[in-house]
């Protein structure tokens, strides 16, 4: 004897399949050209047969066309104008028999354009699936795009840390000249960008540029203020960046590269405000070399004429005395370098830095 629970269990199994007979019967009808109330006519005239019932349980899309009182409810004939026969058909047989074609780079984009034309949320997952597997250096931008202006949340963000990790390797090919200036930025703006110093930065953005001169050149300075310039040195600022034409014939762009020189030639009785504030390493960023060190000390940790010899300096109360903000970074800091640094006696070899190069420093001080 049967229990409840293997009644409950058949009659579950029992309706499930009676829906698919429901929907396999409804198939055959329209195919045999037996039972059908609609036909849906393609851009090159195709006709396809279909049921006014099936179309609207399957599609939003149908499903305010034939209940909520347009003109199409009464028509035998509906001309469906940007879906080509080939996709308009996979989709209807779809809607009966709840089997995809193979999504693949000949119909993706056919496809999302039917998903999302149709209101077909099952279809345009598996559009954005294919999107997400097929991701790589060449296409990552081109897909961004397309997920931004169809709202693909998802995409949109895999795309994104996809080319904040592979920024460099994408700045090589082509796809990337052709790359809208709102993802460019959106990309060099951001910390989690994967570089571990700037310069390769400053030359993808000229390299963008240059692609198309005349149609971009004036978007240079926008693009040059997210290029975190007081990570890159000196000499490449003078002999490579404020030496190029694109930039010496812009004033905006020279203003912000004098402004990062300035910066760099802070001395002990300058205004602060030639300190370039709230500018930070990007979390890949490689640690301050030595020279990067010296200068950092010679400029916000020298000792003030007059003053005693001071003992070991905690780098954030020095700060404190200018009556700076105490949010770090401030000027060029590194989240990665030991504040325990900055711990250590100005002995005589800091002494002589302040007072000027070395022999020895020469070399290594920008």
């Amino acid at each position: 004897m049967a229990t409840a629970a293997d009644e409950n269990t058949d009659l579950s199994q029992y309706k499930h399949r009676r829906h698919e007979l429901s929907y396999s019967k409804l198939d055959e009808f329209r195919k045999g050209d037996t039972v059908w109330d609609v036909t849906l006519k393609s851009p090159d005239g195709i006709e396809i047969h279909a049921h006014k019932c099936v179309l609207a349980s399957q599609s939003e899309y149908f499903e305010s066309m034939f209940i909520r009182g347009f003109k199409e409810a009464t028509q035998d004939v509906i001309q469906i104008n940007d879906i080509s026969s080939d996709v308009l058909k996979k989709v209807i047989d779809f809607m009966y028999t709840g089997e995809l074609v193979t999504i693949e780079e000949d119909n993706v984009e056919e496809m999302l354009n039917a998903a999302d034309m149709l209101q077909m949320e099952d279809i345009r997952n598996e559009c954005v699936k294919y999107y997400m597997c097929m991701v790589h250096d060449i296409n990552c931008l081109e897909f961004k795009e397309t997920a931004d202006l169809r709202a693909m949340t998802t995409l949109s963000e895999i795309c994104l840390n996809y080319a904040l990790q592979r920024f460099l390797h994408i700045a090589e090919h082509k796809s990337f000249l052709k790359a809208d200036v709102t993802h460019i930025i959106q990309l060099i703006k951001s910390d989690d960008l994967h570089v571990t110093k700037e310069e390769p930065v400053y030359e993808a953005i000229i390299k963008w540029v240059k692609y198309d001169a005349e149609k971009r050149k004036h978007l240079l300075p926008d693009l040059l203020a997210n290029v975190r310039l007081v990570f890159t040195s000196k000499d490449f600022l003078v002999e490579e960046v404020i030496s190029h034409p694109l930039i010496s014939s812009n004033k905006e762009c020279l203003n912000i590269v004098n402004k990062v020189i300035v910066h760099f030639n802070y001395k002990y009785g300058d205004s602060l405000s030639k300190i370039i504030k709230n500018v930070k390493p990007r979390k890949h960023t490689t640690r301050l070399t030595m020279d990067e060190m010296r200068r950092l000390r010679h400029y916000n940790c020298s000792d003030s004429p007059g003053r005693p010899e001071r003992g070991p300096i905690d780098l954030s109360d020095y700060f404190k005395d200018f009556d700076l903000n105490h949010h770090f970074p401030q000027i060029e800091w590194n989240q990665y370098m030991n504040e325990d640094n900055f711990h250590t006696r100005f002995s005589e070899p800091w002494r002589g830095i302040n007072e000027g190069t070395t022999d020895d420093d020469e070399e290594s001080v920008d």
